[in-house]
């Protein structure tokens, strides 16, 4: 794959839903050296959410996604990149907070760029 032109592995905003697919992956990536670009969020918690839970979506009535659903994407791939280093980016980091730590505390150890 590497040597035809591609420069990462991604779930492109389909979020792997479990943790054994995402260490499988994870581990398929590392033997070809490439990252894996991973859109965190736990689609049990952010299911029928069209924007993000708080002020807003109450304000505006709509059902929001809480920030615990990309959080815990994020703290179950970072784990698994420890046990199984490969280059590891989440992205969109949409939320501020807990999920930003989560990452720092992830690159600091060497599961998360």
């Amino acid at each position: 794959m590497k040597k035809a032109g591609i420069i990462a592995v991604s779930d492109d905003g389909r979020p792997v839903p479990s943790a054994g697919m995402m260490r499988r992956a994870m581990e398929y990536a590392r033997g070809f050296d490439l990252p894996v670009v991973d859109h965190c969020e736990d689609r049990s918690l952010a299911a029928g959410g069209v924007m993000h839970e708080g002020r807003w979506s109450l304000i505006l009535g709509l059902k929001g996604m809480p920030a615990t659903a990309e959080e815990i994407d994020a703290i179950r791939d970072c784990a698994l990149a420890k046990l199984k280093p490969a280059p590891k980016f989440t992205w969109p980091m949409s939320l501020p907070g807990a999920r930003w730590m989560v990452v720092r505390r992830a690159k600091s150890i060497g599961g998360c760029r």
